[in-house]
């Protein structure tokens, strides 16, 4: 091995494990500056800050024949709900483009022009930020797309007249990587050592780069190379370090192609990114999923206060309480939000479903979503965007609900440590019912503790350790605070 390795055991849960690691990563270079120390990431990414994704054809990534949207098509008509939705959340709005792509959603590099027009296009981006909005495109990583069921596309001829052959990852028998028959898209993964896979990514960023966004995520589907068995790439022919050096000089170059029309455009990615690129993203997209293992904050846990994410798409809410719970689920873990919408103006339960679901509580989804938002940036702030995630302190006495992925409580909670050592305990009563709950507060000698529960405040001198026995209205935000 190049490097060392260290094994052990150790005693405990997840979160020991997490500590031991965190301890470790915090003396690396990838963590060398905190949210607070990063001049790379702009100030309107700490602040309030709600994400609204809105598909400009198609109902989700899947279904033909992906028919335009006339309410998001051009991009200029979906405007009006954004405006609605911004005085809604009383915030400004992360718009997040779908489905933009020329040849169909997800395809790439034939992706321009977009669906509704260039011009159209940069206007929609343009007014957005013009707004204070801070709008967003996504691509489609190191993937060559080359055909899409919903809208009939073949890209073969583009693939072949481009290099596409001597782009692909090769599998340990020198056959291509991908290219699997049946789904609602073709594609290849790429070498990202070789230079044709490099002028299609690069190419891709570059074009979003031009169409004005202030957010461009071109490492969608994961960060990083993918093995490659090539003997004529020009890297040994087995996985190996290669790897990473060939992925972070084009991650360089991307970095730099995304802020080529905008120097101050930010680059985010889908997933966690490996930590060596820690410093390389300003924002990430979590995916937080509903429930059982799926509720795993084990990045978050370890590089919360290195970098900031909303909670994207696919979060199993299968009805308004549980579209509820994604938004108490995020706002513990630090995440900001993001909802994606249906016809209308609407948010959806969940993004990937077609639209002959029933129609969530806007009304009652709208009203959730503020108050959560405003409490991770007030009360909560030094805890939920600045803050280091801690082993939970104990709570009990809250029952659970089951949405499909295993039962998890009706009131979320995380344990916070803020930058000046406080630490804290959100929590989000999402039911429609008045919840109690005991939570223990470990430690020694005499300390101030202040609970909020949304408005209101109370303090009070206490010797830990100390047990606050609580009642949290329904649909409710509180914090704990050790002074």
């Amino acid at each position: 091995m190049a490097y060392e390795i260290a094994l052990g055991t150790f005693h405990g849960d997840w979160y020991a494990a997490a500590d031991i690691y965190r301890n470790w990563a915090a003396k690396q270079p990838f963590t060398s500056r905190k949210l607070a120390q990063r001049s790379d990431i702009p100030k309107w990414l700490l602040q309030p800050l709600v994400g609204v994704t809105f598909p400009m054809r198609g109902q989700a990534d899947w279904d033909p024949p992906a028919a335009v949207n006339p309410e998001y098509t051009p991009a200029t008509n979906a405007l009006p709900y954004m405006d609605k939705l911004a005085k809604a959340f009383n915030t400004p709005l992360l718009p997040i483009v779908f489905n933009w792509e020329h040849s169909g959603p997800w395809v790439q590099p034939e992706a321009f022009p977009p669906v509704g027009g260039e011009a159209a296009m940069k206007k929609f981006m343009k007014i957005a930020k013009d707004k204070g909005w801070h709008p967003v495109l996504y691509g489609n990583g190191i993937n060559w797309v080359v055909g899409q069921r919903n809208t009939g596309y073949n890209g073969m001829e583009h693939y072949k007249t481009h290099g596409g052959d001597s782009a692909i990852a090769r599998s340990w028998n020198g056959t291509l990587m991908g290219g699997a028959e049946g789904g609602w898209r073709k594609l290849y993964p790429t070498c990202v050592y070789t230079q044709p896979a490099r002028k299609m990514i690069l190419g891709m960023t570059q074009g979003m780069a031009k169409l004005g966004p202030e957010v461009i995520q071109q490492f969608d589907q994961g960060v990083g190379a993918v093995h490659c068995y090539a003997t004529d790439h020009g890297h040994p022919p087995v996985p190996g370090p290669w790897m990473s050096e060939a992925f972070a000089s084009l991650l360089k170059l991307d970095n730099e192609a995304a802020r080529s029309q905008n120097p101050n455009a930010v680059v985010s990615c889908e997933g966690a990114p490996p930590e060596v690129y820690l410093q390389e993203f300003q924002f990430w997209d979590a995916r937080i999923g509903g429930g059982g293992s799926l509720n795993c904050a084990l990045f978050a846990y370890i590089y919360h206060e290195y970098m900031p994410a909303h909670s994207g798409a696919y979060l199993n809410s299968v009805n308004d309480e549980a579209l509820r719970a994604s938004v108490a689920r995020a706002i513990v873990k630090g995440y900001m939000l993001n909802f994606t919408l249906r016809d209308k103006g609407q948010i959806e339960f969940d993004w990937n479903h077609i639209w002959d679901r029933a129609i969530p509580d806007q009304q009652a989804i709208l009203d959730w979503s503020k108050r959560a938002t405003h409490f991770r940036n007030g009360v909560a702030r030094d805890f939920l965007v600045y803050g280091q995630m801690q082993q939970p302190f104990t709570i009990t006495g809250v029952p659970t609900r089951d949405y499909g992925y295993g039962p998890e409580p009706l009131i979320q909670s995380e344990t916070w440590k803020a930058p000046d050592g406080r630490f804290g305990v959100a929590m989000a009563n999402y039911s429609d019912n008045k919840r109690g709950l005991r939570l223990e507060l470990p430690g020694q000698g005499t300390k101030n503790i202040v609970i909020h529960i949304d408005d209101e405040s109370e303090t009070r001198s206490v010797t830990l350790p100390y047990v606050v026995d609580m009642q949290l209205p329904s649909r409710s935000l509180g914090l704990v605070e050790i002074k």
